[in-house]
């Protein structure tokens, strides 16, 4: 009897540490595809904020507004069904640094429930902006970063993303020192491009200051040099 006890107790600590094992391996899998494949297929734009800016009147009873900390457990009850987990973990680290000096997210609710967000940056040069490819060159004081953004698939159709855009752009022209607007997407993603195009982003051309071979190549430079 207690051999079998003790079995159970070693089988369950066994399928915990393979479960573990899988998380880990797949966590590594995931970033090694984003650092060698996904960042180097980004398409990057830019909005100049101090030139006459599009706007968007909403038909539909909807409210854009920047997030407060009791919005926390709004935003797991009715956003966190419809994303990933990775998803889910970025949010919830976004989520700590409300209130920041520099870092804002802009929610829209309907009918009283959480329906999108949209991550904004003050500065460019202080955002997840700097650890991708783009060409830090490139950014200046005047530039804020534009980050993740998600609508619940319920709510969309209801051009609630150019809503929050214009009320985002207010902002940043009113509040802040932001000259410029910048923005990324997946090439792949369907529309996007077409979409951010239609609201006035223009696409930066040679954004990217090296392919993926010459970034991999460089970080391997740099770690030798250190020894």
């Amino acid at each position: 009897m207690k051999n079998t006890f003790v079995e159970k107790i070693c089988n369950v600590g066994k399928t915990a540490f393979a479960a573990d094992i899988g998380r880990k391996v797949d966590e590594l899998s995931r970033y090694a595809r984003y650092k060698l494949k996904d960042q180097w297929e980004f398409i990057y734009f830019e909005l100049p904020i101090d030139e006459e800016m599009f706007t968007f009147t909403m038909r539909e009873p909807l409210v854009i507004r920047p997030v407060r900390r009791n919005d926390i457990k709004r935003i797991e009850a009715d956003i966190f069904p419809f994303i990933s987990l990775a998803e889910q973990h970025d949010v919830r680290k976004h989520m700590s640094i409300i209130g920041s000096k520099g870092f804002n997210c802009f929610i829209a609710e309907k009918d009283n429930i959480m329906v999108h967000y949209f991550l904004v940056y003050d500065k460019a040069l202080a955002s997840p902006l700097i650890h991708t490819p783009f060409d830090q060159t490139k950014i200046g004081d005047g530039d804020a970063y534009l980050g993740s953004a998600f609508t619940s698939p319920h709510a969309r159709g209801m051009w609630i993303m150019p809503y929050s855009l214009s009320k985002i752009c207010e902002y940043l022209k009113s509040e802040t020192d932001a000259t410029r607007a910048l923005l990324l997407v997946n090439k792949y993603t369907p529309g996007a491009v077409g979409f951010y195009k239609r609201l006035g982003f223009r696409e930066i051309e040679n954004a990217c200051s090296s392919g993926p071979v010459a970034a991999v190549k460089g970080n391997m430079l740099k770690m030798w040099n250190k020894k």
